[in-house]
């Protein structure tokens, strides 16, 4: 009895034993979690541009970055997004060779890039950045992957770059500017850049620091991003793609080499860029469409100040006619005046072109020379002006007096005549002179009366 009450007693302490070392561990594991999730949450991982444009929100508030680690596994494209800066950042931001391109940046930002401030003990390594900036305001300090940084003078302590690469253009910024950065406050080692222009910290470039490289070096590099290694062109009309160009660096593309533009009722087609030379970035080619202007006006005038010729068409924006005079042609001499209008390419076959003549109280009539002839075109009086049709984007005109072209012609047909028909009866005298035998000189002496 004894010897069971022992045995009761002893199970009696084991389990409170196990139930109190239950406790402990429920009550502890709420600290475990939160330890664990604390540290989680120190570790962000940015997979796409949503992410990175909320990163760069937080980072509005100066601690928040503070402690945090910042890891970007993906290649991403900011096209089309309206960046502005990460104010202010305090953490590791760890590119992983990966890069950030389509970077734009215009507004009025000062310090612009990237980054606009580093805090000190802030790290960027191994990211690479590929866009342009050209902020407005002040625009005193601007790079291309961190505007300045802060440093403590307390602790001594500063800000790291190390390992960046660079592809960018810094269009604007009045006094401290830089590939990598803009500022000089900081450490820097093994930072690269690509530029004709500029510097790489503070529009200085340091031997392993922030040193300047030629294209091809810079993608044979191990880990350089591979859409370094092609300049892509985009062509939109809005949000919509109308196609790409892959080029290389330092090409060039016109007009020909563009996608067809889709047209619109109504309204006048272009490409905001008509020609890229010497690329160096990634760029983008947008559609412009304008009401169709229906007339343009030569810039030639007389001397009240009205236009010389006007044309009706379908012309854009950008489009304008010209007028030359020319000097008077040989065969048409009795020309007052004599042009060269070209008319730009509408997609028209003809145009109607008004002409205002040099004395509004005298008739005139309008030859246009088509096939190496000149040719009378038909006129209509509309105020001041002569109407009339041409084919075609040129035309080359004389204006000559109504009256002065027959006047003309018959004159130079009777001169012609008459100089053909001197020329013939000249042939017919030598002609008969040469047929007609020599005289006898014995009939000569025998005519000849005696004593003369």
């Amino acid at each position: 009895m004894n010897r069971n009450s022992k045995h009761i007693r002893m199970l009696r302490r084991l389990t409170a034993l196990m139930l109190a070392a239950a406790f402990l561990w429920a009550a502890a594991l709420p600290a475990f979690a939160e330890g664990t999730e604390a540290a989680q949450s120190d570790i962000i991982y940015i997979n796409s541009t949503a992410d990175l444009l909320s990163f760069a929100q937080r980072c509005a508030v100066d601690s928040w970055s503070k402690g945090k680690t910042v890891v970007l596994q993906e290649d991403l494209s900011l096209e089309g997004e309206a960046w502005e800066p990460i104010p202010s950042f305090s953490g590791r931001f760890q590119g992983n060779s990966h890069e950030i391109r389509d970077l734009e940046l215009d507004g009025s930002y000062s310090p612009a890039g990237l980054f606009a401030v580093l805090e000190k003990d802030a790290v960027i390594e191994s990211l690479s950045v590929q866009g342009w900036v050209a902020p407005g305001g002040e625009k005193g300090t601007v790079g291309g992957i961190v505007g300045e940084g802060t440093e403590s003078a307390l602790s001594d302590s500063s800000l790291t770059v190390t390992d960046c690469r660079a592809l960018v253009d810094i269009l604007e910024a009045d006094q401290f500017a830089g590939a990598i950065s803009g500022g000089q406050t900081g450490d820097f080692s093994g930072n690269l850049f690509v530029s004709d222009t500029l510097r790489g910290i503070d529009r200085l470039s340091k031997a392993g620091q922030a040193e300047p490289t030629d294209y091809a070096s810079l993608i044979a590099l191990d880990g350089a991003p591979k859409r370094f290694q092609k300049i892509m062109i985009t062509f939109k009309d809005g949000d919509h793609v109308l196609g790409r160009v892959q080029l290389d660096y330092g090409d060039s593309l016109d007009e020909s080499g563009y996608p067809e533009l889709p047209a619109k009722e109504g309204c006048a087609a272009r490409w905001d860029v008509t020609e890229l030379n010497d690329v160096h970035l990634d760029t983008v080619v947008e559609a412009v469409y304008t009401d169709y202007i229906t007339a343009l006006s030569s810039t030639n005038e007389r001397d009240d100040g009205r236009a010389v010729f006007f044309v009706k068409g379908q012309f854009g924006d950008r489009d304008s006619m010209t007028a030359a005079m020319q000097d008077t042609p040989s065969d048409m001499s009795r020309a007052v005046e004599c042009w060269t209008v070209s008319i730009p390419d509408d997609g028209l076959e003809s145009h109607t072109v008004r002409y205002l003549p040099l004395e509004a109280d005298r008739k005139y009539k309008v030859y246009a020379k088509q096939d190496g002839r000149w040719k009378v075109l038909d006129t209509e009086t509309i105020g001041s002006y002569l109407a009339f049709t041409v084919d075609g984007n040129e035309a080359e005109l004389a204006v000559v007096p109504a009256g002065g072209m027959a006047i003309w012609i018959i004159l130079g047909a009777a001169a012609a005549a008459a100089v053909l028909a001197g020329v013939i009866i000249i042939r017919r005298k030598k002609r008969k002179n040469k047929n007609k035998p020599d005289a006898d000189p014995m009939e000569t002496e025998i005519s000849t009366p005696a004593g003369e």
